[in-house]
């Protein structure tokens, strides 16, 4: 049994054309390498509300979500690291300050700000549907936050990061997922190889056992950690450069075809 690790946006859809449906042909050899006893996780930045229904017509059997804070495998949480509420309020209070706004993500929720008007639009005009917690307080949920999250239309990502590293040094560890262009902010020993490592783990298989595809900066470590890591073909050259191989881009079907060699019938 292999287990098999897929990115979510420029991987397994477009969402930076708006495509968010799988394609049809990247369902199909989903369920066919599933059929052959193979584990599918998604390994994505998204917390659990960013997981559409369309998403979940891939039938994965499990989920590594905020950029590997959160770990679920057949049905079960069985791994979850928070950044800390410290950590997280000094954050917010620079962020405030700049005049930046984001998202708060936990195991379970994504926070949303009422005032955060940039963000809220930026979610309208996509289509994007996701159920957003909009009436809480900061202050009682920030002990729950496992993953920040900053969109470039509504915030300097570059601008933010500087700042934040500037004040904050390495208390936390940033990237730009390479789809969407976001800013996520997480605890600074996690990355999605951590998921992959909890996921391996709980199935009694080693790295050699997993097979990573991607196409964001966010990737790079679960490229690196996995037995077999697939690089899509629309990434940036580090991506590529941190992949065992390099796959066809997301709209020429990449994923299908790349799946169909590497488990053929």
């Amino acid at each position: 049994m292999k287990l098999l690790f897929f990115d979510i946006d420029g991987t397994l859809i477009d969402s930076a054309h708006f495509h968010f449906d799988i394609p049809d042909e990247v369902l199909k050899e989903l369920k066919r390498v599933q059929a052959q006893g193979q584990k599918l996780f998604i390994a994505s930045g998204r917390p659990a509300p960013l997981i559409t229904p369309e998403i979940k017509l891939g039938g994965f059997d499990g989920y590594i979500l905020n950029n590997g804070g959160c770990v679920f495998a057949d049905g079960k949480s069985i791994y979850e690291e928070r950044m800390g509420k410290d950590l997280v309020k000094d954050i917010t209070d620079v962020l405030l300050e700049i005049g930046c706004e984001y998202l708060l993500d936990s195991a379970d929720k994504a926070y949303m700000r009422k005032d955060f008007k940039a963000t809220e639009k930026h979610y309208v005009d996509s289509g994007v549907v996701a159920d957003f917690t909009r009436d809480y307080v900061e202050e009682d949920i920030m002990g729950e936050i496992v993953k920040m999250e900053i969109l470039p239309m509504a915030c300097d990502v570059v601008e933010a990061d500087r700042v934040l590293k500037e004040r904050l040094g390495d208390r936390f560890r940033s990237d730009v997922n390479g789809a969407l262009g976001s800013f996520e902010i997480y605890a600074p020993s996690l990355s999605k190889a951590t998921g992959l490592r909890k996921a391996l783990e709980h199935y009694g298989l080693t790295a050699e056992d997993a097979y990573a595809f991607g196409d964001g900066v966010n990737d790079i470590d679960m490229l690196k950690f996995a037995g077999t890591g697939v690089a899509m073909g629309n990434a940036i050259d580090l991506v590529k450069e941190s992949a065992d191989i390099v796959c066809p881009p997301i709209n020429e079907n990449g994923l299908a075809t790349i799946l169909r060699e590497l488990f053929p019938d």
